[in-house]
């Protein structure tokens, strides 16, 4: 019995060890699991902040890291400033080539190069290409007149600049002037068409900016009274200005390339003469500038880039067009002048486009990107050739003739004979010479004494 009892015992004693020994091996299984999440949870936390314990070598580490974060992202914002400002230069510069080379267009004009050579090729280069490069002046105004709100302070700073080159310049023309013209209507001319041959051009530029910004603050101002909301620097406010314009432009035109069109008109010849008795053409500011003035401020409101081959392919299919338009005004014999074509617009429009449209990617500051300084000089001396061309094409036919006239050496006659006979000659000897006085303006004016040359450009 007694021997019953502790097998009993013994094997309740077995059974309690047993149970003990399954417990501690669930215990040690569950143990590496709440271990591995409690390693989850803290790798998934966010980094703690250092506390004030840390010790100094490892804040010294802290803000090694955070000064190298900080100048990696002042490297990023100055790549992306970079490569926004060499888009915008590279789009500027070509703006401002163009306008170095149309500078030598207008010289073109004047002095008709290929005269000697082929009519037709003359009529072609002259009277289509370069008459181009007015209209592309007047655009480029516009469009960067338009970059500042059309406040008054800034139309009265632009007007004041542009005032201040044309005195200036008629200044210098006016010896010129006493020479050759007559002085009975000079101060009308100065007023109205312009103080000298190419001089009209500022107060035209006056005048169409002057219009542009009157349309607009008229416009802003009837939105007001509609009260309707409207943001006063949008492109909204140049559509009354280029619709008016637009039509003032077909107007001129009949005035000077399509003249044959209405003055078989009754009543329209007598008071197109009297017009003309006045103004003596109608490519001025209010039927030429004004129009290709607000066009461009529009175009920069609009925000207008197509892409670059678009505007080159309508740029190249609006030269065909100007080729048909003035062959056809010449064989119908229809033109009073060739100033003004329909042409025109596409031409120097989708010209203007192509040089302002978006550069390709990797065109930035690694890429090809126009030099400020050549950028400047090309702006500026476009400015200081187109003032000063004339003034070298009479003084250089004046030179001519007074050597033809008294000098006896052969060599001399005959150098004198072929700038006076010879067109292309002469246009290339004037393009030098405008450019030689236009290097030496812009380095001159750097000079602190001679700073006042800069309002020549």
């Amino acid at each position: 019995m007694i021997h019953r009892e502790q097998s009993e015992e013994a094997r309740l004693a077995e059974g309690i060890e047993a149970a003990k020994i399954e417990e501690a091996a669930e215990e040690a299984e569950k143990e590496p699991v709440e271990e591995t999440a409690e390693a989850v949870k803290q790798a998934d936390a966010p980094p703690e902040e250092p506390s004030g314990e840390i010790s100094e070598w490892e804040r010294q580490s802290l803000l090694k890291e955070r000064e190298e974060r900080d100048r990696r992202q002042r490297q990023r914002t100055k790549a992306e400033k970079d490569e926004r400002f060499s888009a915008m230069h590279l789009q500027y510069g070509d703006v401002d080539t163009v306008r170095f080379i149309a500078a030598f267009c207008v010289v073109a004009i004047h002095i008709r190069p290929l005269l000697n050579y082929s009519a037709l090729g003359n009529f072609l280069f002259v009277d289509g290409l370069c008459r181009i490069a007015v209209p592309y002046f007047f655009l480029v105004s516009g469009y960067f007149w338009a970059r500042k709100p059309t406040s008054l302070s800034s139309q009265l700073a632009f007007l004041g600049r542009i005032a201040i080159l044309y005195a200036l310049w008629t200044a210098i023309y006016y010896p010129v002037v006493l020479e050759s013209w007559d002085m009975s209507h000079y101060l009308r001319r100065v007023f109205l068409t312009g103080s000298y041959h190419h001089l009209w051009y500022y107060p035209a530029l006056l005048t169409a900016s002057l219009l542009t910004f009157l349309c607009a603050r008229m416009q802003v101002y009837r939105q007001r009274r509609r009260r309707r909301r409207f943001h006063r620097n949008s492109a909204q406010i140049f559509l009354p200005a280029v619709v008016l314009s637009g039509a003032l432009y077909v107007a001129g035109c009949l005035g000077e390339s399509y003249y044959s069109l209405i003055c078989s008109v009754p009543g329209v010849e007598a008071l197109a003469q009297r017009y003309f008795d006045l103004f003596w053409s109608t490519r001025n500011g209010l039927f030429f500038g004004f129009f290709f003035f607000a066009l461009g401020a529009l175009v920069r409101r609009a925000n207008w880039h197509p892409k670059r081959w678009q505007a080159a392919a309508a740029f190249a299919g609006s030269l065909f067009f100007m080729a048909a338009e003035i062959l056809t005004l010449r064989r119908l014999n229809l033109a009073k002048d060739y100033n003004m074509y329909i042409s025109l617009i596409p031409a120097a429009l989708f010209l203007f486009l192509m040089l302002t449209a978006a550069p390709e990617r990797g065109l930035t500051a690694q890429g090809r990107k126009a030099p400020r300084s050549i950028s400047a000089f090309f702006r500026n001396s476009s400015i200081l050739i187109f003032g000063s061309h004339l003034l070298f094409k009479y003084y250089g036919l004046k030179i001519a003739d007074a050597a033809m006239h008294y000098s006896t050496d052969p060599q001399i006659l005959a150098t004198a004979s072929l700038f006076a006979q010879n067109n292309l000659i002469q246009y290339i000897v004037v393009c030098l010479c405008s450019l030689a006085f236009a290097a030496a303006v812009l380095a001159l004016s750097r000079l602190p004494v001679l700073r006042v040359l800069r309002y020549l450009y």
